[in-house]
């Protein structure tokens, strides 16, 4: 038979003993705090009113008598003004205008020079000459258009020269010969502008201008050279050969003269002008050349330029007066 079956133990968890909680005694009761003093208010003091001032009675206006009402004189209309007849009163005829006196014209301002004292308030004077001619010594140039300027073909063209341009002048006297002017004395040479322009004033003239100088040294044909379209060396003191020459005393080269019948244009010494290089260079024209000088600077249109100090020993002038 079979075997009975043997026992299986079961186990059975034994539980843990609990411990009880540990007692934690109760906080100490708080006291309560004390309550804080009340503060005793303050008694604020009332602002005082301050005392109007009564106003002081004002002084009652003395009472003044009206013054009398003046009377009022009516004005008299005025009497119509009645002319007076006119007479009639010859006059005298207004004597002739002589020239300028020596050494009283003063030349006119020039744009050119630094200014260095207030104008004068004294009047200019302009020389002019008499009525109908100039003075011994002088040439007349008549008024009219000429060709101001070189031509663009002319060989001799520098660059210095100016376009070829109509232009229009009034009548005007010029030296015959360069200063002072006289034949058989030597030109005078190493001059500055001013000292030029001065001169030229102290004999009663002024400079002249570049156009007045070439139009003298073109005459009516409107030439290159003072004596005709061609360089004639023979007749004008000037260089040759590439040999520099030496001035002569005034009136020695007598067949150097210009249509208008001006001496020695060409030549001999170069001769201060009144006007300016250009408009933004202030330095002065010269014209003519010298007798130290290359020909082509001998052509009537020929031009260079000098500063207001320059005084060569080859450089002078020639002064012009106007015609009234």
């Amino acid at each position: 038979a079979p075997a009975p079956p043997t026992a299986v133990p079961v186990l059975v968890p034994i539980a843990k003993p609990v411990s009880a909680p540990a007692l934690v005694p109760a906080p100490a009761p708080v006291p309560a705090p004390a309550p804080e003093p009340k503060a005793k208010p303050v008694p604020v003091p009332e602002p005082k009113a301050k005392p109007v001032p009564t106003p002081e009675p004002k002084p009652k206006p003395k009472q003044t008598s009206p013054k009398p009402k003046q009377k009022i004189a009516k004005q008299q209309k005025p009497e119509k003004f009645q002319p007076l007849p006119r007479k009639r009163v010859e006059q005298a005829p207004a004597p002739a205008r002589q020239a300028a006196p020596v050494g009283r014209a003063k030349p006119a301002p020039d744009a050119g020079i630094a200014k260095t004292a207030k104008a004068a308030s004294t009047p200019v004077v302009v020389p002019v000459a008499p009525l109908g001619g100039c003075p011994k010594g002088m040439v007349k140039v008549p008024g009219g258009s000429f060709i101001f300027g070189s031509r663009l073909n002319d060989p001799m063209r520098g660059f210095g020269d100016l376009n070829p341009s109509k232009r229009s002048l009034k009548a005007y006297c010029v030296d015959a010969w360069e200063y002072p002017n006289t034949p058989g004395s030597s030109p005078k040479v190493g001059v500055t502008w001013p000292q030029a322009r001065s001169l030229c004033a102290q004999a009663g003239k002024r400079l002249c201008s570049e156009q007045e100088w070439e139009r003298a040294c073109k005459g009516s044909a409107n030439s290159r050279f003072p004596t005709s379209g061609r360089p004639d060396q023979g007749a004008c003191n000037v260089s040759s050969d590439g040999r520099a020459g030496a001035a002569k005393t005034i009136g020695t080269n007598k067949a150097c003269r210009s249509g208008f019948g001006v001496m020695d244009l060409a030549g001999n010494v170069a001769e201060w002008t009144a006007s300016r290089w250009s408009a933004d260079h202030p330095d002065r024209v010269t014209k003519g050349g010298a007798a130290n000088q290359a020909y082509y600077t001998a052509r009537c249109s020929a031009r260079a330029n000098q500063a207001h100090n320059s005084k060569g020993g080859e450089l002078g002038l020639r002064c012009c007066l106007d015609i009234e």
